[in-house]
């Protein structure tokens, strides 16, 4: 700032106020660049630390999604070739709880989880159901199939105000969450689902992504009314820049929509659904496709996978502005397992859990099945 302000002064013809400025220029220069010096000593010296949970002990097999709720940390486990499972973690240490898996559990290829205070939602793909368990022990509630549920590939699953919302092949199925009691399945092209991905609860609004698009290329997003399902609006055309919607997150009154096709990132404002912007190009690091994305805590966190070097990175941008706060590559952290190459490796999902971002990654290279990372969110 010193530089700047002293670069300006010169313009006056007077001898000494050129030297002056220059004085100062030369002053603020060295301040600068003494501080680059010291922060780039200080990163190098103090890397942040992560927390890669793996090994045979935590079950992990492609783990694909992640919530956390009163202290646990559940992590669905789609499985190489296997029927998959669910990984129970303390979220205060990341020690292994319990895995579920198998008839027993009614887990069968889970795609995707979802919890509130009591219960924990896992969308079973392969099966075509949704398994209930209690959040406070893991134990098994019921598991929901059967055509009256309209589940096709269930890939999607979000809860809020009382209700659990799953995104199927070209549909939506409500249950009540007290019970699980279906509600109604949405379905139709006039709700616009065609592969949902995500889905998120906003107040009145919820809100789902769509890979796939009606008649054309692309992706899209479609907003329904919470307390009714009424359909309100589906966002498609070109200026939302969408593209293969992979996920999306919702926080400050935003949303943001994770573009697996262009490698870009869409935010929309979450009262309106009103194009905001949208982010790309190689100084954001989309380019490895973004897989995941989450908001809290006034940022806005994107798990792009093969990234860097195969491994992926996070980008991290300022929730209030979408400008882009700082990449990280898992290879800038000091890790806890020497097995890991990385902090990251196909980072497949995230999700902020107060102070901490937590981190699926669906391939841990060395580390055979996959891992979870824990680092700092800010």
């Amino acid at each position: 700032m010193t530089a700047a302000g002293a670069a300006a002064d010169p313009g006056r013809n007077r001898a000494s106020g050129r030297r002056k400025a220059l004085k100062v220029l030369a002053g603020g220069a060295v301040a600068v660049a003494v501080a680059a010096v010291a922060l780039i000593w200080y990163s190098a010296a103090h890397p942040p630390y992560a927390d890669v949970y793996a090994g045979s002990r935590y079950g992990f097999t492609n783990p694909r999604s992640i919530a956390i709720v009163g202290g646990h940390v559940w992590v669905v486990n789609g499985g190489n070739g296997k029927d998959g499972s669910v990984t129970e973690m303390d979220a205060s240490d990341g020690r292994w709880v319990q895995t579920l898996s198998g008839g027993e559990h009614g887990i069968n290829g889970p795609a995707a989880v979802t919890a509130d205070g009591t219960d924990v939602w896992v969308a079973n793909y392969s099966s075509n159901s949704v398994t209930e368990l209690d959040a406070s022990s893991g134990r098994w509630v019921r598991t929901l199939s059967g055509g009256s549920y309209g589940f096709y590939e269930p890939d999607a699953i979000a809860v809020g105000g009382g209700h659990v919302w799953v995104g199927s092949g070209g549909s939506v199925t409500e249950l009540d969450a007290s019970s699980g009691r279906w509600v109604r399945t949405l379905s139709g092209r006039s709700y616009g689902f065609y592969g949902p991905s995500g889905i998120v609860i906003d107040g009145g609004h919820v809100w789902v992504s769509n890979y796939f698009r009606y008649g054309g290329r692309g992706g899209s997003v479609t907003e329904l009314d919470a307390s009714s399902g009424r359909w309100v609006d589906t966002l498609s055309n070109s200026r939302y820049g969408f593209n293969a919607t992979e996920a999306i997150a919702v926080g400050g009154g935003h949303l943001w929509v994770a573009n697996e096709g262009s490698g870009s990132v869409t935010e929309l404002d979450a009262s309106s659904g009103r194009w905001v912007a949208t982010l790309s190009g190689r100084s954001y690091g989309f380019n490895g496709g973004p897989d995941a994305i989450a908001v809290g805590g006034g940022h806005v966190w994107v798990a792009n996978v093969n990234s860097t070097g195969g491994l992926g990175s996070v980008t991290e941008l300022d929730a209030s502005t979408g400008h882009l706060t700082r990449i990280w590559s898992g290879y800038g952290y000091r890790l806890s397992n020497p097995a890991a190459r990385s902090a990251f490796d196909n980072p497949a999902a995230l999700f902020i859990d107060g102070s901490s971002l937590w981190v699926a990654n669906s391939n841990a290279g060395s580390i055979p099945g996959g891992s979870v990372t824990k680092v700092p969110a800010g």
